[in-house]
């Protein structure tokens, strides 16, 4: 695996208000912005935090949102890996 350089080209894949991803075809690595943390991740790590962003957000409406609104807090159906 290729090391970020600190003369990254980056490519802008996706922006929005609070986050921006972008791309370096020279260093094979994505570059995410999110508010004040910044992260150089290769693809199989961002492959693998999309799925558990995923996976975590099918579990929150699942569980927490489709819960009781007592406001008392629930254990989640499924563990969080």
């Amino acid at each position: 695996m290729q090391t970020p350089s600190t003369s990254c080209r980056i490519e802008m894949l996706a922006r929005t208000e609070h986050c921006s991803i972008g791309y370096c075809r020279r260093c094979n690595v994505f570059h995410v912005d999110l508010g004040t943390v910044s992260l150089k991740l290769h693809a199989l790590q961002v492959h693998a935090l999309g799925g558990s962003l995923n996976e975590a957000l099918s579990v929150f409406k699942r569980s927490i949102l489709a819960g009781d609104l007592s406001g008392t807090p629930r254990e989640l159906e499924e563990p969080i890996h």
